[in-house]
């Protein structure tokens, strides 16, 4: 059920720069009340934002499942030496305020407990939620998708002008540090289609955070979708890549 939060929006700055980003937390709330299936409903049609991770695995691959785990391990290394995912630990002393905060949220939580870590999101007072369990949709090249992110949220530290906009997922059954099956820039691909669509509505650059209680990431899908269209050229032979479709949405 998305839930936005109504202290989210009276702290969100009254300047023409976020007149969108209310108006759509405001029109889903609305799309809810009036029809409580609309998240059904968009995703019986569409594909899930959820379905692309598994692209990300040797599936159907002309690859043995050694030589595609090199190829991703020295790939998702690269993303993280090169600064393009930032990545911490829960005890992490150094991750940003906003980071060290979601970290607290999901201590002790494992798999299953979506729920509880989305209410302790509506609960915060030390970040701002905009909202949780947020419906989305958008056509790209004739290709419908719909999905449902975590949270929303915006934080600053010194200056509400300058404050940063981020879409939060929680994947607990992934690991901080691993490059391989359970890593968690596994789930950069679902939730690249999460921000890049809700930035594409409201017009305002967004970055993502994927989190559990053992760390989290942090990253522009502006910058990391398209290098994950050229490790995946480099794998899929003559198969459908949603990745080219969402990266339209890319901004500058």
């Amino acid at each position: 059920m998305p839930v936005i939060s109504d202290r989210g929006l009276s702290l969100l700055p009254n300047i023409p720069k976020y007149t969108k980003l209310r108006n759509e937390l405001l029109n889903i709330r609305a799309d809810y009340q009036s029809d409580p299936d609309v998240y059904k409903h968009l995703r019986a049609d569409s594909t899930g934002f959820s379905k692309i991770n598994r692209l990300v695995y040797n599936s159907d691959l002309p690859l043995t499942q050694t030589d595609f785990e090199w190829i991703k391990e020295g790939f998702f290394t690269h993303l993280v030496r090169a600064g393009l995912v930032s990545e911490w630990k829960s005890d992490d002393r150094g991750a940003p305020h906003v980071v060290q905060k979601l970290l607290e949220y999901a201590e002790g939580l494992k798999k299953g407990k979506h729920p509880e870590f989305e209410r302790r999101l509506q609960n915060a007072v030390d970040i701002i939620l905009l909202g949780t369990e947020l419906t989305l949709s958008i056509t790209v090249d004739g290709v419908d998708f719909a999905g449902q992110l975590d949270g929303l949220i915006y934080d600053y530290e010194y200056d509400s002008r300058y404050m940063e906009l981020y879409v939060v997922d929680f994947k607990p059954n992934y690991l901080v540090g691993d490059r391989l099956t359970y890593s968690l820039l596994n789930g950069i691909p679902q939730v690249s289609g999460y921000t890049l669509t809700l930035q594409e509505k409201v017009n305002i650059k967004l970055k993502s955070i994927i989190l559990n209680a053992g760390g989290a990431i942090m990253f522009d899908p502006n910058i990391v979708l398209p290098l994950f269209n050229t490790f995946m050229s480099i794998v899929i032979e003559n198969r459908e890549n949603p990745f080219e479709a969402l990266a339209k949405l890319i901004r500058p």
